[in-house]
């Protein structure tokens, strides 16, 4: 292993950027891959896989790739959307429940807990979390008001689970 360039190894570790430029400088400087790889104790695939991409990122890579700028936005994009989607059937049901009966929007949380985290359901509904929390306190609920909510609980979680 070449000691100029440091390189630590390991399951998901992580390399700097500067480390990524120096393992791809000196796998060009070699002309081999496979053997950098062998020097730097690192899989080749591994190293071939950052090579790639540096060259890509360098506007030399083939048409259609995705630069590594450009791949950090698409996953952030996709973790917007799956929650955007979350958002969206959730206020499907939401509607669905308050066109059936005038209620407070705790009741409908507390049917979805199982399907939607209560974070999402709260800041849709615009009902804190402490909030909901509270409300089981609430004088205005009756007993089988309570059975109602746990029983479509149950329904969410049978449905889920199916």
């Amino acid at each position: 292993m070449r000691q100029d360039v440091p390189m630590t190894r390991g399951k998901g570790s992580a390399f700097s950027e500067e480390q990524t430029a120096d393992t791809v400088r000196l796998a060009r400087e070699i002309g081999s891959v496979a053997r950098a790889a062998k020097d730097l104790d690192l899989t080749e695939s591994a190293l071939r896989k950052r090579v790639r991409q540096a060259e890509v990122d360098g506007g030399s890579g083939p048409a259609g790739a995705l630069t590594s700028d450009e791949q950090v936005e698409l996953r952030r994009l996709c973790r917007e959307n799956r929650i955007l989607e979350q958002e969206r059937d959730f206020l499907k049901k939401a509607a669905a429940f308050f066109a059936k009966e005038q209620d407070r929007p705790a009741r409908v949380i507390h049917a979805e807990k199982v399907m939607y985290p209560i974070t999402l359901m709260g800041r849709v509904l615009k009902v804190s979390t402490s909030g909901y929390y509270k409300w089981p306190d609430s004088p205005a609920l009756s007993e089988s008001a309570w059975s109602d909510a746990d029983l479509l609980t149950k329904i969410g979680a049978i449905h889920a689970n199916a």
